[in-house]
């Protein structure tokens, strides 16, 4: 029965962690608390022409979501006894429950010498079709993370996270 209330939606409590007593809990509006919404993943990629401190910028996203209702994107996402998606923030963001998850490769070469690196989307002068986002997935994605949005019901994994890929002339900067 589990099996038919998953491809439904409506059984993804099955990995949830107990909710932790000084969390603050916050409810989602009813267009965020969606079956589409709650399944999707959206991720944003960066390239800067230019070689960026990822510590810096790791820790810079960190102070921004201890900051007023920029924490509810360091949250958890849970579901409460009736079935609605709430977001637990710890009141404060700690080594064992980070405000996000952050992974940082570095690729000793240019980007132009990547074999993936050297399609990423430019400008031109005229029209032109660019590779799709799906081809670029290696820069943005990590075997660890989530692949859609009933992942984060499992376990105490911070809703966003930061993968950084330097180069030895660019940065790539996603936000997943």
């Amino acid at each position: 029965m589990d099996t038919i209330r998953g491809l439904f939606g409506t059984n993804p409590q099955r990995g949830q962690l107990p909710r932790v007593d000084n969390d603050h809990v916050y409810l989602t509006s009813l267009l965020d608390d969606t079956h589409l919404f709650r399944d999707l993943i959206l991720t944003w990629t960066f390239c800067f022409n230019d070689v960026l401190n990822p510590e810096k910028l790791h820790s810079s996203l960190t102070s921004l979501l201890k900051i007023g209702d920029w924490k509810k994107f360091g949250g958890r996402l849970r579901l409460n006894e009736n079935d609605r998606l709430e977001i637990h923030v710890p009141r404060e963001f700690t080594s064992e429950r980070p405000a996000v998850r952050y992974t940082h490769e570095t690729l000793d070469m240019s980007i132009n010498n990547h074999p993936l690196g050297k399609k990423m989307p430019k400008v031109t002068e005229k029209p032109s079709i660019q590779p799709g986002a799906q081809e670029f997935e290696e820069f943005v994605v990590t075997k660890d993370d989530p692949v859609n949005g009933s992942d984060l019901f499992e376990g105490d994994k911070p809703q966003m996270s930061l993968r950084i890929v330097s180069f030895s002339d660019a940065t790539l900067v996603s936000l997943v």
